[in-house]
C-alpha cells in the first residue's frame, strides 16, 4: 500500500508533464476585433433641369459656330491669298514666255532688217528697172517717151498700192542714205503725207504738174542752187515732159540729171476710187544729150507721187474724207 503512492505521484507527475508538453497546443488563438467598414459615398450633383442644360449646350454649340466661321473667313483669306500668288506666279510665267517670243521675234526682224539693208547695199533696186534710152531723131524720141509713159504708169500704181498695203495713212516717213557697193551715193525714201484741207485731186496733180514742167526754176527756189536747162521747155499740156538740167552746188561741183515726167488724172468711174499719179524716171542714154561724167556728176532720180482719197478714222458718226499724198523718191 506504500508503494502505491509513489506510484500514484509519479504518474501523476507524468501527467503533469504532459499536460504541460501539450497545453501551448491546446490553447486558443485569440481573434482580432474586425474592423467595421464604412463606405464613403461621393455627394450626388445637384439635378439641371433639361431646359437648362439644353440651353447650355445651344450656347456652347452657337459658341462653336462663330468660332468655325471665323476660322473659315481666316481660312479663306488664306486661300485668296494663295490663289491671288498663284495667279502672279502663271501670269509671270505667261509675261517671261511672252518676252522670250517677242525677244525671239525682234532678233528676226533685226536679222532680216539686216538682210535688207545688204541687199539694198548690193543691187540697188528702183521701182521700174525698166530701160530708158532716146535717140536723136525727135519722132523715135517721142514714140519712145509715150511707150515709156504707158509702161511706168501701171507699174509705178501697183508698185505704190503694194507699198502703201500695211501702213495707216496717218504721217509717216521712211529714209535711207547709204553707199553702195559700186561707190554710188544711193537715198530712198517713202513718204505719207495727209492732205486735210484738200478738196480736188485733180486741182494737186495740176499743182504738181506744174511745179515739174519748171523743174529748174522750182529747184533753184527750193534749195538756192542754180539749176539751168540745157533742153527746150517742157509745153504745157503735153502727157510726156524731159527735163535735161545742170545744177551747181556752191560753186564747186556740177551735177547733170536727165529724167522724164508725166502724170495722169484718174477719175471715180465704175467703181474705182478717185486718184492721181505724178512719175519721173532717170534717163540711161540720150544721143542728143549725153552725159558728161569726166565734168559732172550724174544725178539719177525716180519719184513716184501717188495722191489719193481716204477716210479720215474720227471717232464721230460722220466724217468727210481726207487726201493722202505718198511720196517715193530714189536717187
Amino acid at each position: 500500500m506504500i508503494g502505491s503512492p509513489s506510484c500514484s505521484t509519479s504518474s501523476s507527475s507524468d501527467a503533469t508533464g504532459a499536460s504541460d508538453e501539450t497545453q501551448p497546443d491546446a490553447a486558443p488563438v485569440p481573434r482580432r476585433a474586425a474592423k467595421k467598414r464604412t463606405s464613403t459615398r461621393k455627394p450626388k450633383p445637384p439635378k439641371i433641369r433639361t431646359y437648362t442644360r439644353r440651353q447650355t449646350e445651344i450656347k456652347e454649340l452657337r459658341d462653336e459656330i462663330k468660332r468655325l466661321k471665323k476660322q473659315m473667313v481666316q481660312f479663306e483669306s488664306r486661300n485668296q491669298k494663295l490663289r491671288q500668288r498663284e495667279a502672279l506666279a502663271e501670269r509671270e510665267i505667261m509675261n517671261k514666255l511672252a518676252r522670250d517670243s517677242l525677244h525671239a521675234q525682234r532678233l528676226s526682224f533685226a536679222s532680216t532688217t539686216s538682210m535688207l539693208t545688204q541687199f539694198y547695199r548690193d543691187s540697188v533696186t528702183e521701182p521700174f528697172d525698166l530701160p530708158a534710152r532716146l535717140c536723136r531723131d525727135p519722132i523715135k524720141r517721142e514714140t519712145a517717151l509715150l511707150r515709156m509713159r504707158k509702161d511706168r504708169i501701171e507699174v509705178a500704181l501697183n508698185f505704190m498700192l503694194q507699198r502703201e498695203h500695211h501702213y495707216a495713212t496717218s504721217e509717216f516717213c521712211d529714209r535711207k542714205r547709204f553707199e553702195a557697193t559700186n561707190g554710188d551715193f544711193v537715198s530712198l525714201r517713202f513718204e505719207i503725207m495727209p492732205l486735210p484741207g484738200a478738196r480736188c485731186i485733180k486741182t494737186i496733180i495740176n499743182a504738181l504738174q506744174g511745179f515739174v514742167y519748171n523743174l529748174e526754176i522750182s529747184i533753184s527756189e527750193a534749195i538756192g542752187d542754180i539749176a539751168v536747162r540745157e533742153n527746150d521747155d517742157a509745153i504745157p499740156g503735153s502727157p510726156v515732159a524731159q527735163h535735161r538740167l545742170v545744177a551747181t552746188i556752191g560753186n564747186t561741183m556740177q551735177t547733170d540729171t536727165n529724167i522724164v515726167a508725166f502724170a495722169e488724172y484718174r477719175p471715180p468711174v465704175s467703181g474705182e476710187r478717185e486718184l492721181g499719179l505724178m512719175i519721173g524716171d532717170a534717163v540711161d542714154e540720150d544721143e542728143l544729150f549725153p552725159y558728161r561724167p569726166e565734168t559732172r556728176i550724174c544725178q539719177d532720180m525716180t519719184v513716184i507721187t501717188l495722191v489719193a482719197w481716204h477716210e479720215a478714222e474720227r471717232q464721230e458718226p460722220s466724217h468727210r474724207p481726207c487726201s493722202r499724198l505718198l511720196d517715193v523718191p530714189v536717187a
